[in-house]
């Protein structure tokens, strides 16, 4: 577990947009709460994957490869950005938090990549909204063919109802990558 924080915590230096005199002093940072570094990496569940997952020890610890539990924390995007990354989905991967605090939701994706490609026509990743009671709510899909980034956007919702997003892919051996927030 102390491996992941510390990768994640690496990534999230990696990518701020902040610059600092020394890692040592963006870690520092960090760890007293100056500014905000929160990446959360999503891992797949994927039955193309060849990655092994499941034989790691920390596989029930990683997030994003189930919904979020009752008692998963929230993340309020009304203060700020829920931001995430995917390195690698063949299937469906989840917010490993539930999402809060306005009335509509727009979830960007970027940096969309196919890590493996059998040359299959098409692109597709479908984005479904659910509620805390796993009830659907909204889903589009879009087509990424010759695409880096879209967005898609659901309205009519509750500030104070909690919801979580499944990102999704055809089952069809290919796989992807992307990252994204959702706001």
């Amino acid at each position: 577990m102390k491996k992941i924080a510390t990768a994640l915590l690496s990534s999230a230096l990696l990518i701020s947009p902040v610059a600092f005199s020394s890692p040592a002093e963006a870690s520092t940072l960090a760890q007293q709460g100056e500014f905000e570094t929160d990446i959360n990496e999503l891992v797949p569940t994927a039955p193309s994957d060849s990655e092994n997952l499941e034989d790691s020890e920390d596989f029930d610890e990683v997030d994003g490869k189930d919904k979020p539990g009752k008692k998963a924390s929230t993340h309020n995007i009304s203060k700020s950005a829920y931001n995430y990354q995917v390195s690698k989905v063949g299937a469906q991967v989840y917010t490993d938090k539930f999402i809060t605090g306005k009335k509509s939701m727009e979830i960007t994706v970027k940096n969309w990549e196919v890590k493996t490609n059998w040359n299959i026509p098409g692109q597709k990743l479908t984005i479904t909204l659910y509620d805390s009671s796993d009830k659907v709510i909204d889903s589009e899909t879009v087509d990424m063919t010759n695409r880096k980034s879209d967005s898609v956007s659901f309205s009519g919702l509750s500030a104070s109802s909690k919801y979580y997003v499944e990102f999704s892919v055809p089952q069809n051996k290919q796989t992807y990558s992307f990252d994204g927030s959702i706001s």
